[in-house]
């Protein structure tokens, strides 16, 4: 059978998968039934009398025409995949949409995709092996000519230097280039705060203003260990050692970076509710992870009226996790437990042998002071609230009246399984008890 004969699938097409263009004896397509919509190279099996296909493994379509068009001048009919294989990574925007194909799932995900939009914008044409440093500070000084400052490059920086050595640790670019780093230590110093600092009363009128189970989960983990928003997102209650009362912030299977994330002592504030948290995210709805609380904590935020500060720097997630690290230093806590219980100083378990110090997680004195003060923090903010009891998962206070129309209502008072039981030992039988806990899909 000549070439010519076998350049066009003589099969029916799935409508799953929809043409895009042709390029010979192979065909662009993309599976429409995918969230991702992924890109194919499709072609006819003569051997098999079946159309075949093989993943490009991306779904820009810029990257999808530049791996068909290779493939057509590399004259093969069949099956691409030792062209995909050996020369897949030869341009930047390569590298980075493998990268965001392997970190789909991160609750990082839109700020990855922002910053990746950035880079395949101003550098994504250049190959890989052609990088200088000169291509650098041209990035550099196109992408601050933007009015971006140079606190936002370092991130988007972040997210380059990460593809790079994803693709390095998974072989499939030679040596990873060096990406410096734009802001000096004194520019970190400088910078504003990503939000302004809040009073315990403000945050108890915020998340007064929680309407969602899943959301009022999220503030108490802010609350209880002054992580970023994403970690609290991402965190596992699988990591959970409640032998010794800690609980590790890293997501299982993540690897550390600067954004380093601790392990920390399990407060007693935030016990009861992670004692009645499904395994798996500690943040889901309907037994599916939430990967943004956006547009929530802006509605909660404008219900309450909290205002940006006199140099227009206003709440958000990270204010609460700035606020704790000053009501840390005004309660005299060690600046080592600080460091390490805001995850600015790394632990190293291999180093530690003494049972009793105080950089030993399973140590008694593990981050002793710095929980003392985090429970602290949640009880005068817990003496604020009006709707919402903190110390009690899932229950309003006694004598809250909800605002008609409101999405959530209270059922009878002083039931609720494990939340009532506590509500009786702490002598609180008229507390409203909500039936929160969605059911959890997963195994």
């Amino acid at each position: 059978m000549s070439d010519a004969e076998s350049e066009k699938p003589r099969a029916r097409r799935p409508i799953r998968y929809q043409l895009v263009l042709e390029f010979g004896a192979h065909s662009l397509v993309y599976d429409s039934h995918s969230k991702a919509k992924n890109f194919y190279a499709e072609w006819y099996d003569n051997n098999a009398r079946q159309t075949s296909r093989r993943s490009l493994k991306t779904a820009l379509l810029d990257v999808a025409i530049d791996v068909m068009r290779r493939i057509q001048r590399s004259g093969i009919k069949g099956d691409p995949i030792e062209l995909l294989n050996e020369g897949a990574f030869v341009h930047i925007k390569n590298v980075l949409e493998d990268y965001r194909m392997s970190h789909t799932g991160l609750a990082s995900a839109g700020q990855m995709e922002t910053a990746i939009n950035h880079l395949n914008r101003h550098i994504g044409n250049i190959r890989v092996d052609e990088w200088t440093k000169q291509d650098f500070r041209e990035f550099k000084e196109a992408f601050l000519a933007e009015g971006y400052k140079l606190s936002y490059l370092s991130r988007t920086n972040a997210v380059l230097r990460a593809a790079f050595n994803f693709a390095e640790d998974e072989e499939k670019i030679a040596r990873a280039p060096a990406i410096p780093e734009v802001c000096s230590e004194d520019d970190k110093a400088a910078a504003p705060l990503l939000g302004r600092l809040m009073t315990t009363k403000e945050i108890a009128e915020l998340i007064d203003q929680v309407c969602e189970p899943h959301f009022l989960e999220y503030q108490i983990g802010l609350i209880n260990s002054a992580s970023r928003p994403v970690t609290i997102l991402e965190c596992d209650t699988n990591e959970i050692d409640w032998s010794h009362s800690i609980f590790s912030l890293n997501a299982p299977n993540r690897t550390q970076t600067k954004k380093y994330r601790p392990t920390i002592r399990v407060s007693e504030t935030w016990e009861p509710w992670l004692r009645q948290a499904p395994l798996g995210r500690l943040i889901s709805y309907n037994g599916e992870p939430v990967k943004s609380v956006k547009k929530a904590f802006w509605t909660a935020r404008k219900a309450a009226g909290l205002e940006p500060d006199s140099n227009g720097v206003g709440v958000n997630s990270y204010s609460i996790r700035h606020t704790i690290g000053r009501y840390l230093e005004a309660c005299g806590v060690p600046p080592m437990e600080i460091s390490i219980f805001l995850g600015h100083q790394k632990i190293d378990r291999k180093k530690i042998s003494d049972r009793y110090s105080p950089l030993n997680p399973r140590g008694p004195f593990f981050l002793r002071e710095a929980t003392k003060a985090i429970e602290q923090f949640v009880r005068e903010i817990a003496g604020y609230t009006k709707k919402w009891d903190l110390l009690i998962p899932h229950s309003l206070k006694a004598g809250y009246e909800p605002v008609p129309g409101s999405k959530i209502l209270p059922t009878s008072p002083g039931t609720g399984g494990q939340a009532g039981r506590q509500a009786a030992e702490h002598g609180r039988d008229s507390a409203q008890i909500l039936p929160f806990r969605t059911p959890d899909k997963r195994p």
